[in-house]
């Protein structure tokens, strides 16, 4: 990968408004919630899960779920995971540019990007915050959540996000996502992997036909942990994957995975804490903790075994090429103060 330094920076979760206030338990059980506030256009309000690795959990709702709110939003989806955003060292105008030019010199891509707009929100102290946001162009038939988009902050990112030791340390001692997938159409796969090369600005590593992946920085290092994040494009492949894609219009963003760096109790197995049908999408925790894996047949919660990654790094693709495992962001340092 060019020094481009790509970094993940939030994933966004729809949720109902009562839940800002009220999450559910397999939020609550599982992590540390932090106060959020209103976005500047007045339609939606958050909170936020922040970790270790910089990046965070954005828990985003229309306010009081109201329909007029909703309509013409870019996220006026089922409830669920609904988009990411990635961010880098070289700020919006550069790495705008930069994308275009690689994504024009792929031979048949329509994916584009918008120029960089002005974002914001003001916090529940009347903090203001802002950032420039670049979104991908939906005109050519691509939707919101197949392609990420980008944030720069403009005002510190330690205001956008209150990092700190009591708002990244998580009941599960989770760090970070592991990795998280785009379920599409298998016949979208392939061109939406050539997009995918441009953005990350880096060969698919998948040697698998119909399937895409490829790795990101953390922003932070974070002892124990594996150094990058698996993104991954590939049609369904289990049934509730399936209909979860058609109910979401065509895509599904799920199978995340939380790192954690609970004590081991059961290696080689992942849980999942969302509930599957009115869940966030395949919400999973790696290597959960005594205190974390239920007993007893009446448990909903669902395993799988984990053979893609292990405690130690990604096997083949992690330390190819030299890459670096931490990301050098513009200013400031993100361990333990707060930023975004």
């Amino acid at each position: 990968m060019a020094d481009r330094s790509l970094a993940i920076d939030h994933i966004i979760i729809l949720v109902p408004y009562d839940s800002l206030n009220h999450p559910p338990q397999w939020i609550t059980s599982n992590f540390t919630i932090t106060p959020g506030g209103r976005h500047a256009d007045g339609r939606t309000e958050n909170r936020l899960i922040c970790f270790k690795d910089g990046s965070y959990f954005e828990l985003i709702a229309f306010i009081n779920d109201d329909p007029k709110l909703r309509k013409g939003h870019w996220w006026d989806k089922p409830f669920g995971i609904v988009d990411f955003a990635f961010t880098t060292a070289d700020g919006a105008e550069k790495n705008f540019t930069e994308l275009q030019e690689r994504l024009k010199a792929i031979e048949g891509c329509d994916v584009r990007y918008e120029k960089p707009r002005e974002g914001g929100r003001r916090r529940d102290d009347g903090q203001e915050l802002k950032w420039h946001v670049t979104f991908p162009d939906v005109t050519q038939g691509h939707t919101r959540g197949e392609l990420p988009f980008f944030c720069h902050d403009i005002t510190s990112r330690s205001l956008r996000v209150p990092f700190s030791e009591e708002s990244t340390t998580h009941p599960t001692s989770a760090y970070g996502i592991r990795d998280l997938t785009v379920f599409l159409s298998e016949e979208r796969v392939d061109a939406l992997t050539k997009a995918f090369s441009a953005i990350f600005d880096a060969p698919n590593a998948s040697k698998e036909y119909h399937h895409g992946l490829f790795t990101v920085h953390r922003m932070n290092k974070v002892e124990n942990a594996v150094p990058l994040l698996e993104f991954k494009i590939q049609a369904p492949t289990e049934e509730w994957q399936i209909k979860a894609m058609r109910e979401r219009g065509g895509i599904l963003l799920g199978n995340m995975l939380v790192g954690t760096n609970s004590p081991v109790s059961a290696p080689g197995l992942r849980l999942r804490i969302d509930n599957e049908g009115e869940g966030a999408g395949g919400v999973f925790l790696d290597h959960p903790s005594d205190s974390t894996v239920p007993s007893g047949d009446d448990s909903k919660a669902r395993y799988a075994l984990e053979s893609s990654t292990n405690r130690e790094g990604l096997p083949s693709i992690s330390r190819a090429k030299g890459q670096r495992t931490h990301f050098q962001p513009p200013s400031g340092n993100l361990s333990g103060k707060a930023e975004k």
